[in-house]
């Protein structure tokens, strides 16, 4: 979903056997992205990271910087299933 609300993309149906990155992947949507060079999707830790895809920063000694993207990400994420 895009940060106006409408869908962006669609793909599928797909059984829900896949995993989630399997299902990326296949979809060609980070393809897409590249090729618009402007945009990317914030995802959770189980993606990897990518030019066009970002999760947050990992570990226990992030600086206040990352912390300070982490917190503002995780307020501003929607779960899309």
């Amino acid at each position: 979903m895009l940060a106006n609300g409408i869908i962006g993309h669609m793909y599928g149906p797909i059984e829900s056997k896949r995993h989630n990155c399997a299902l990326l992947a296949s979809s060609g949507l980070l393809h897409e992205l590249d090729t618009l060079g402007q945009f990317c999707i914030y995802g959770d830790q189980a993606y990897p990271l990518r030019r066009t895809l970002i999760s947050p920063f990992r570990g226990a000694a992030l600086n206040p910087e990352q912390q300070q993207f982490n917190t503002a990400m995780g307020k501003v994420r929607v779960c899309v299933e």
